[in-house]
């Protein structure tokens, strides 16, 4: 269904709010209401995960819906904590990101080994503890500048939450991982968090104007 503009259904409703029978007889404004979670300024006992069923539905705006849209799906995001700085920045530049995650090898109870996510690298480390103090960016590795602090949500977390925890750790990028395992299976940026929650709100406003406009032409049949 198209969208309608605000200008001429605002008209109308105030044509019809000085009429002898206002919309506001016919629907109350209950009817309008609809399913709108804020969590920004909540407690953490009140911020509950988005529904599987919901997460990639405009109206409920999630880290999964903001990592699916990331720049980071299409590069590769990780990177080993023994590479040099170097490497790190020129992959960053050539992919145009600020950050990657940084790993190292772990191993198994099995005797098996893998990589794990253990830290990030950002531009602002390489500004602060690099190009500040004159290090060759060549011999130093990216594990004795990184961060090993790790924050991170999940991908049924709101997107207002996410909000909130990147301004409370004063951090850029958050790791995400999965509902099940807990697996970090993505990064995003802030650029990431805001876009998606532009288009939530848009969603919003359009979901309201459509619903008004519906009521407007239920209103007009009586």
């Amino acid at each position: 269904m198209p969208m309608f503009g605000r200008g001429p259904l605002l008209a109308s409703l105030l044509r019809r709010s000085s009429s002898k029978r206002p919309l506001a007889a016919h629907r109350p404004f209950s009817h309008y209401t609809f399913e709108y979670e804020l969590y920004s300024n909540c407690p953490e006992e009140v911020a509950h995960p988005i529904h599987p069923e919901k997460q990639h539905d405009p109206l409920h705006g999630t880290a999964g819906r903001a990592m699916q849209k990331s720049c980071f799906q299409h590069v590769k995001w990780r990177i080993p904590a023994v590479a040099c700085v170097y490497d790190a920045l020129s992959r960053m530049v050539s992919d145009n990101v600020n950050a990657l995650a940084v790993t190292t090898v772990s191993s198994g109870g099995n005797g098996s080994s893998g990589c794990t996510i253990s830290g990030l690298f950002t531009t602002r480390d390489f500004m602060h503890k690099m190009a500040l103090k004159d290090r060759d960016a060549r011999t130093v590795t990216v594990g004795e500048v990184c961060s090993w602090r790790l924050i991170s949500v999940t991908k049924s977390t709101p997107i207002e939450k996410c909000m909130e925890i990147m301004l409370e750790h004063g951090v850029r990028h958050l790791f995400i991982k999965d509902d099940v395992n807990s697996e970090i299976i993505g990064l995003v940026s802030i650029k990431d968090i805001v876009k998606c929650l532009i288009s939530k709100e848009k969603a919003t406003l359009d979901h309201l104007e459509t619903k008004l406009y519906l009521n407007e032409l239920a209103s007009s049949a009586y």
